[in-house]
């Protein structure tokens, strides 16, 4: 192989990484990671190893590397792992092998080297095209953290995986004189029986995507459902203490000991669980979840404002909204938490126009903290991203503020 040749798929070559590293990002819902030009440099020395040597298998040690640097870089575990990274190989495996067959038909109607070796290139690039297109629609069908099966798109894959490659020989020596060998019909056939598998894929794919989608959503019920009834002992533990302090309210009154009631009405409305009105969004798992999360603010002395409406005649996934609001909450409730009680206070408003959903979330900070964007605030510029929307944070004299704008898809 000429050096302008070895340069051209080691630049090629390069392309599937990066295209490879970002949706390994995307899948597993981590945001950022410092380790791309490793993942670069590395899988660029196996491909020059590969094609100095002729190394047969090759493949298998990308995979190999993928899944040790995977492991150790993103911090995640095996089964929030294995199924993009079998998603991965799985594709490039049958983009592989469709540039395989068309190099093999074309073999025979090239009018020279310089020709085959001009198609070869172009087919590269558009492999490259069809896998970041392909990683682009595949990446809709994953949801951050832990699936509920993994095994149920590991296994499909695998076996896709291993049976295009034992049927065209990818990782043996004799693969180009093998289908060297085979008629029209024969490539015809193993093309189609390729494209076939890149569509059962997909199938795939929306099913594991829908499953845990229902699986999140059960979830989020089993949430409400839990808090619906902490919520109910709550309010029957207060109901059953009830009588007892109306009567001491009463025998207080009727000493005329005005000072003392005062005093304990108030210490009593203090202790009530019977938390602040909360408008109700249309999403049970998410009035359950703001309950919840206000109820912790109040224990903390944190004074809060919240006026909340969603679009009505639109399609927003109740999962997302729980994980942004959430997120937000958290970040405000934990800024307040070193500040002092007179101090603390946080708001949460949201407004609609059409299909767009403004989120404005504003809390108290200690003027002249550094600003450092952890996991909670990437993951709410993550669930904005999915909905084309956008974040905006703000820091100044004692003041935070995150906005976000959401543009939900029509019901």
């Amino acid at each position: 192989m000429t050096l302008p040749m070895a340069l051209f798929w080691l630049c090629s070559n390069g392309v599937t990484y990066c295209l490879a590293f970002r949706f390994l990002l995307q899948a597993t819902g981590v945001q950022h990671s410092p380790h791309r030009l490793l993942w670069m440099a590395v899988n660029s020395s196996i491909t020059l190893l590969i094609l100095r040597y002729q190394i047969p298998g090759g493949f298998f040690l990308a995979v190999g590397f993928a899944l040790l640097f995977a492991k150790l870089a993103c911090h995640l575990s095996w089964p929030v792992l294995l199924p993009p990274l079998a998603v991965l190989f799985t594709l490039y495996s049958f983009l592989e092998g469709l540039t395989t067959l068309a190099m093999a038909w074309a073999a025979g109607f090239l009018p020279s080297p310089t020709w085959g070796t001009l198609f070869q290139c172009a087919l590269c690039l558009l492999g490259n095209a069809a896998l970041c297109y392909a990683l682009r629609i595949s990446q809709r069908f994953f949801l951050p953290g832990q699936p509920p099966s993994p095994a149920a798109l590991l296994l499909p894959c695998a076996w896709m995986l291993l049976t295009l490659r034992g049927a065209l020989g990818l990782d043996s020596r004799q693969f180009e004189p093998r289908l060297g060998t085979l008629a029209l019909e024969g490539l015809l056939f193993l093309a189609l029986a390729t494209v076939g598998g890149v569509a059962v894929l997909f199938l795939l794919l929306r099913l594991f995507g829908r499953f845990t989608l229902l699986h999140r959503q059960l979830q989020g019920q089993q949430l409400c459902l839990e808090e619906a009834q902490a919520q109910a002992t709550r309010y029957a533990s207060f109901q059953h203490d009830v009588d007892n302090h109306l009567l001491v309210l009463s025998s207080l009154l009727q000493e005329k000991n005005y000072p003392t009631a005062q005093r304990y009405a108030a210490k009593l409305r203090r202790s009530s669980p019977v938390p602040q009105a909360i408008p109700a969004t249309g999403y049970a798992a998410l009035d359950a979840l703001l309950r919840e999360k206000l109820a912790q603010a109040e224990d903390w002395g944190i004074r809060h404002h919240c006026k909340l409406s969603t679009p009505p005649t639109c399609q927003l996934d109740e999962l997302a909204l729980c994980a942004l609001f959430a997120n937000l909450l958290d970040n405000a409730i934990h800024a307040c938490q070193g500040l002092a009680p007179e101090a603390r206070w946080l708001s949460l408003d949201s407004s609609t126009r059409g299909t767009l959903l403004f989120i404005q979330a504003a809390n108290a900070t200690a003027s002249g903290a550094p600003f450092r964007e952890g996991t909670g605030l990437q993951n709410v510029r993550r669930i904005a991203a999915q909905y084309q929307g956008s974040v905006q944070i703000e820091q100044a004299a004692g003041r935070f503020r995150v906005c976000v704008l959401l543009c939900a898809p029509p019901g």
